[in-house]
């Protein structure tokens, strides 16, 4: 009886294990979702579709394309065959019209593992009668003039494309200064002072060792950078008219100053909008405590003009260094909330007629007193034809809440299914593209 038993809880568990295993794989995620541009007689639909493998404990991404029927009478169109998107790929973004993907992937073949591999940027381009073709191959220049590019929906964004899609603006980890020991041989014996690196600062907290933000950004270097790349010439270019660098570019330590990110282009294509959050450069919360669920620190949105820079890497000379570009001075970054304790997650609308824009963003005039709470929606007016500094006009588009447990406090914000509007409450950032008109967005709240 004992072994009958033991035989049927062995059983059941099996069964339990499978049913656990299925379940689990049928669990799907959809993401970079985006409609290819077509001629009149079929759309596509591109999308990713992530599983979960457990026998072989990793996710797996595919790559889908649904053929759209563009009359009732098409209804015999079937999806391509699905194709699995390599382990190394670490980014995908379509440009806004769908015609170009920009892949960021994991050089692999690079042969040097005492470092992280390169990351290589490839610029794919995609129609209905040409789902993919690769335009342009480019080596990004990590473990050189940056560390890794960014990839983070939550807090500190992922490249994005200029409105003529020939431009990518991304963020990069800062590099840290070359350090020694004091124990350095090679140091030591050098006494002309040709070594660069700073002796002794191997382990010194803001030079061999940083400070870092810690929940899930424990392995990534504090500060980033903006950085552009165009794609037709392969030419890149720092940023450097941004908050930290345009005080003093020559400080070699990744203490204080501001961490950057969340940047978008602005419509016309002249500006970089993003956010700045103080890490130690302005007067709040100079030690980093986090930063995803510990929203109370200070952040404000920039623009820094980058018409010049764009200029620089849209052609190459003769005899030219693809990066040259260190004699090129933009015009000084200008501060869009200068009066809000809280501001983030940058978006504009589409433009009018005259060109004219909305930029929306997250905004809170008081902020928190502890990590995070409901937040407001605030817009301004985006000339055609003004830069940055011209913004005067601002309005709160949905008001923070405070008291959201109080019916009355909450009644005159409207029903949303019979339950008074609770607010906005996000821990992340607006949705890339949230607009679905001029006039309306789409955002989640908790």
């Amino acid at each position: 009886m004992a072994t009958t038993t033991a035989t049927d809880a062995a059983n059941a568990l099996e069964k339990d294990i499978a049913g656990y295993n299925r379940c689990v794989s049928a669990a799907a995620t959809l993401s970079n979702a985006y409609v290819l541009e077509t001629s009149n007689e079929q759309m596509l639909l591109r999308f990713t579709r992530s599983v979960e493998d457990i026998d072989n404990d990793k996710k797996r991404d595919y790559d889908y394309l649904f053929p759209i029927p563009m009359a009732a009478t098409e209804s015999s169109l079937f999806p391509f065959p699905p194709t699995e998107v390599h382990s190394n790929v670490q980014i995908r973004i379509p440009s806004p019209s769908g015609t170009k993907l920009a892949i960021v992937r994991a050089d692999d073949a690079s042969g040097d593992k005492a470092s992280p591999p390169p990351q290589v940027l490839e610029i794919w381009t995609s129609s209905a009668s040409s789902p993919s073709s690769l335009l342009r191959r480019i080596v990004l220049p990590t473990n050189k003039l940056h560390g890794k590019v960014i990839n983070d929906l939550t807090t500190f964004g992922r490249p994005v494309w200029s409105p003529d899609e020939t431009v990518l603006a991304y963020a990069a980890e800062r590099k840290k200064p070359e350090t020694s020991s004091f124990f350095d041989p090679s140091i030591r014996k050098s006494g002309d002072g040709s070594n660069t690196k700073i002796f002794g600062g191997q382990n010194t907290l803001g030079l061999g060792k940083s400070e870092n933000w810690g929940e899930q950004y424990y392995g990534q270097e504090p500060l980033l950078d903006f950085f552009l790349v165009n794609v037709n010439t392969t030419k890149i270019t720092k940023v450097t008219n941004v908050p930290g660098l345009d005080e003093d570019a020559t400080k070699k330590t990744s203490l204080g100053s501001h961490a950057l990110g969340q940047c978008v282009f602005s419509p016309d294509g002249q500006s970089l909008v993003y956010t700045a959050w103080d890490a130690g450069g302005g007067p709040d919360m100079a030690k980093r405590l986090g930063l995803i669920y510990c929203q109370q620190r200070a952040s404000k949105l920039y623009a820094s003009p980058i018409g010049k820079l764009l200029d620089s890497i849209a052609t190459t000379k003769d005899n030219e260094d693809d990066n040259d570009d260190a004699g090129v001075r933009e015009e000084r970054f200008v501060c869009l909330t200068p009066h809000l304790k809280l501001a983030r997650s940058p978006r504009f609308s589409p433009s009018d007629d005259q060109g004219n824009s909305k930029l929306i963003f997250l905004a809170s005039e008081k902020g928190f007193d502890t990590h995070f709470g409901h937040i407001g929606l605030h817009g301004m007016d985006w000339k055609a034809n003004e830069g940055a500094a011209d913004l005067t006009s601002e309005n709160v588009i949905v008001k923070q809440l405070w008291n959201i447990r109080d019916p009355e406090a909450t009644k005159e914000e409207g029903i949303v299914e019979t339950i008074p509007f609770p607010g906005l409450a996000l821990i992340g950032q607006l949705p890339e593209d949230c607009f679905v008109s001029r006039e309306v967005l789409i955002t989640s709240t908790v």
